[in-house]
Order: structure tokens, then sequence, then C-alpha cells
């Protein structure tokens, strides 16, 4: 209906009213005094008659309710929810070194990496048992060492795991005591291979006839279990040093600015700044052959945007307006961005 007809309607409305209030003005005062008297005396009569029952209601409690009443809520310890983390250890700082395998000359390895983590922790509770997250890695238990502050070795009495809850709890003896600084280390290997674009994983493109191969991560919200042993809860908080091994050719990028570069053969070994103090899902890891382009926002963050080679230039927008956004972001809400750096990747096909 356009508004012509709107108008139309409306002004029909009006004029229908004015018709049926217009015509025999007196006869309707009259109708209307007797009308306003029968309707004056049934309301009182409705009103009292609810007040009534209200009175009546205020001075006892009905039967009914007692029947249809809630039964009293009964609490099973038991059945409580216990997939979250004791809290007898409290992480410090995590070591992680990561060498992902991405190329045919690999073998076997290829689309598998392997991992190493120190995590040092405080001891909050005494404690014989510690609990990490830890999915779809293969930790050889061999490896695991915990040492105390005075380098003192505890002993590994047992390691189970809790699929349900990607828990994997290592036993000591003695046991662990509390305010007293341990670390804990072990090496492990994971997979690449996760469809779910989930914790370290694959991704794929091509350029030609040529297959590219890149490793990117999402850790966000609770998957940096897949990637390393942890307390992969945002409440546990530590500062990380990030260590990747790669082969020539490609790029590690993390959280964090270069410190150091290792040339080994066909292999480079990237070292990262200790990063802020920060929840693990947070950590991001690339090794990619991307290309980038910069530039340094007006707050003096340095910013960069990387894609494959031959779409590099279709980036620099991304670049231009996510600047922009950071300083707006910043000023907007008073706070700095805590790092000297940020990264945006841009990921093509996934496989």
């Amino acid at each position: 209906m356009d508004c012509k007809e709107n108008n139309i309607m409306e002004n029909d409305i009006r004029t229908t009213t004015l018709q049926i209030q217009m015509p025999m003005e007196g006869y309707l005062i009259s109708k209307q005094k007797g009308t306003c008297f029968v309707s004056a005396i049934v309301i009182l009569i409705v009103l009292a008659f609810i007040l009534a029952i209200l009175l009546v209601s205020a001075s006892r409690k009905p039967s009914c309710i007692d029947e249809l009443s809630l039964p009293e809520l009964v609490i099973d310890e038991k059945k409580v929810f216990d997939g979250r983390l004791p809290d007898n250890l409290v992480p410090i700082n995590y070591l992680i070194k990561l060498t992902p395998y991405l190329d045919e000359v690999d073998g076997g390895k290829m689309r598998t990496f392997d991992g190493s983590v120190r995590i040092e922790a405080r001891c909050a509770r005494p404690t014989s048992k510690i609990t990490l997250h830890a999915q779809y890695l293969d930790i050889n238990r061999d490896s695991i060492q915990i040492k105390d502050s005075e380098l003192n070795s505890l002993e590994v009495r047992d390691v189970s795991t809790d699929e349900l809850y990607n828990f994997y709890v290592i036993s000591t003896y003695p046991a662990l005591q509390k305010e007293k600084v341990y670390v804990i280390e072990m090496n492990y290997v994971g997979s690449l291979n996760n469809t779910d674009l989930v914790g370290f994983y694959i991704s794929t493109y091509a350029v030609g006839n040529t297959t590219r191969t890149i490793a990117v991560s999402q850790l966000e919200t609770t998957f940096a279990r897949m990637v390393f042993p942890a307390f992969d809860e945002p409440r546990y908080k530590a500062t990380f040093d990030i260590v990747i091994t790669h082969r020539v050719g490609r790029t590690a990028v993390s959280n964090m600015p270069v410190i150091l570069t290792e040339v080994n053969g066909d292999w480079l070994t990237v070292t990262f700044d200790t990063s802020p103090i920060m929840s693990t899902y947070l950590v991001g890891l690339t090794v990619t052959d991307f290309a980038f382009r910069e530039t340094t926002t007006a707050n003096g963050v340095k910013m960069r945007v990387w894609a494959r080679n031959d779409r590099i230039e279709s980036a620099v927008y991304a670049l231009e307006t996510g600047s922009k956004m950071l300083t707006f972001l910043e000023e907007l809400w008073d706070i700095p961005y805590p790092l000297s750096k940020l990264g945006m990747f841009v990921n093509y096909i996934v496989s």
C-alpha cells in the first residue's frame, strides 16, 4: 500500500468517526447518562468482588500452592561439574619449542610436528598430582621431568588421562610443597591434520600446478591443548617464550618480535621475545611463505598484513583500514595496544 492509499484510509477513518458522533447529538447525550450510571454500578460490584478474593487469599496459604511448589534443590557434590582444573598449581612461564613438518621430503613425519614444553609453575596447595590439558598429543612419558627450584627431581609415579576433559595427570613422589616453584618438562608429537581449523593445522593453496603448504594456528577458545600441554583455562595466565624450527623458504611469526635466528643446513630456528602475561588461547603461530606489507599506526604500532605473493596487493586495503581501526579503538577506550606489533594473515584454501 502506498502513502497515498494510507492517507486516504486515515481520512476515511476520521470522517467515519465524525459521522457517528455528529447525528442526533441530543439523543446520544441522554443515552450516555443512563449508560454511565449503569456502568459505574457494575464496575463497583466487580471491584468489591476482587477485593474480597484478595483479602481471603492474603489471610491463608492455599493448599494447592504446597502441591504445586518445586521440591527442595539438593546438590550432590559428586555430580558438580568437575571439568575445571584443580587450583593447586599456577603457571608462571611456558617455553614452547615446535618443529612442523610440511614437505614431502619429511616422509612419514609430514603433517605432524615435534614439540617440547617447559612449564614453570608455583604450587598454591600441596599436591601429589599435576593436572594439565593435552589433546591429540602423543606425549613421551619417559621424557617427563619435574624439578623444584633447587633442581631436585621428583619421581613420576604414574600418568593417567581423562579423555572427557582432556586431562593429563602426572602423579609424583614426593608431593609438591606449597609456595615452591617447580619446572615441568616433556616432549611430544602432534598432528597438523586438523580439518576443524583449530589448534596448529595445515592449510594449502595452489599457484599454477604447484600446491603450497603452510601452518597456522587458532587456539581460541580451548585449543592450545592441541599444540602444547598447558593449564588451558583463561584464568591461568603466564608469559610465553616461543621457539619455532622450520625449513628454509618460509617465515615463522608469533605474538612477539624475533630476537634470534639460527641456521642449521636446511632448517631455521627462530626465537621470539617473551610475551606479556596472557592466557593460553592468545598464543599465535604461523609458518608460511607469504609476503607482507607494513605500516606504522599513529600511535607507533608496527602493523603488517601477510598474504600469498600473487595476492599481496589485494590485502593493502585491510592494512590501511586495520591500522586506522586500531588507533580509533585505542583512543575510544583510552587503552593503548600492549604489544609493539600486530599482524593479520589472509588464509585462502584450507585442506
